[in-house]
């Protein structure tokens, strides 16, 4: 669902007002890894790539899509408006841009926006790229 890089978008500098920062996450998540000085290279490191799956609060024109949220997000454990989720999200995907190369995020469109299997397939490709574009992660995983 997330990687370590995720938890940039719901922290500072990025979210003024949450309690913790970036840095310090780095830094505690630095020494329990034993990793002195973890820094975001050193996250995404760790993982293929990345699948970001755009909320339904985005519309495929890139502005706020209202309705479609509230019919298909807005649950008793989802307490944020569209607004509010739009704007995570856009948060979200700028740490996504910054810290993976170009070539390490598939970009999709809500689930809600045509059919899955087509973006299934997408996925299925993508992880394929990946995986053909560092095949020494995927020996590395399977030797342990």
């Amino acid at each position: 669902d997330r990687d370590a890089v995720d938890g940039k978008a719901y922290s500072r500098p990025l979210v003024e007002d949450e309690p913790i920062s970036w840095s310090r996450i780095l830094l505690k998540s630095g020494k329990l890894l034993k990793i002195p000085g973890l820094s975001d290279d050193d996250l995404a490191k760790r993982y293929i790539g990345a699948i970001f799956w755009h909320t339904a609060a985005r519309a495929p024109n890139g502005t706020v899509d209202k309705e479609t949220y509230r019919r298909f997000c807005r649950k008793p454990t989802r307490h944020e408006s569209a607004q509010q989720a739009f704007d995570q999200d856009t948060v979200a995907a700028e740490v996504y841009a910054d810290v993976y190369p170009s070539d390490a995020v598939l970009w999709l469109s809500s689930l809600h926006r045509g059919a899955l299997a087509p973006k299934l397939q997408k996925i299925a490709s993508f992880v394929k790229a990946r995986l053909h574009a560092q095949p020494s992660v995927l020996a590395a995983r399977w030797s342990q």
